[in-house]
């Protein structure tokens, strides 16, 4: 089969292991790395942290949808998952959740399962230190 076919996956195959495979046959995007230490600031300049109730629909969020979107990686519905994100972002002014849900976006728009595999495997770590700049 290795000499035929440029690639192929064996059944039973997950999505994941599909799209994985596809990517190395699909145009590569540069990836974009979130900022790590990127925070909400007061206008004086001091970090503001994420309002609790961001932090709870988050927290609702990372336990009922990003576990299966995750796991899929289905497109569209990554699509949507990113802007109800991008909606939140703007709702409670959180510019880090905002430039994840772009990277998301972009990723989805581009097809890149790499990118888009790794951005979404990063959300609970993002909801975490969220959590963490409230607690300090």
């Amino acid at each position: 089969m290795k000499q035929r076919f440029s690639g192929y996956v064996r059944k039973p195959f997950s999505k994941a292991e599909l799209f994985r495979e596809l990517s190395q046959f699909l145009p590569r995007h540069e990836s974009e790395a979130l900022p790590s230490g990127e925070s909400v600031a007061e206008p004086n300049g001091a970090p503001r942290p994420p309002s609790p109730m961001l932090l709870a629909e988050l927290r609702r969020l990372c336990v009922e949808e990003w576990p299966g979107l995750r796991d899929s990686l289905a497109v569209n519905e990554t699509k949507a998952f990113a802007a109800r994100l991008q909606s939140l972002s703007q709702q409670w002014t959180c510019p880090v959740l905002g430039t994840y849900a772009m990277a998301v976006t972009r990723a989805a728009d581009h097809y890149s399962v790499v990118d888009l595999e790794t951005h979404l495997s990063e959300f609970s770590a993002l909801v975490e230190r969220l959590e963490r700049d409230t607690d300090a």
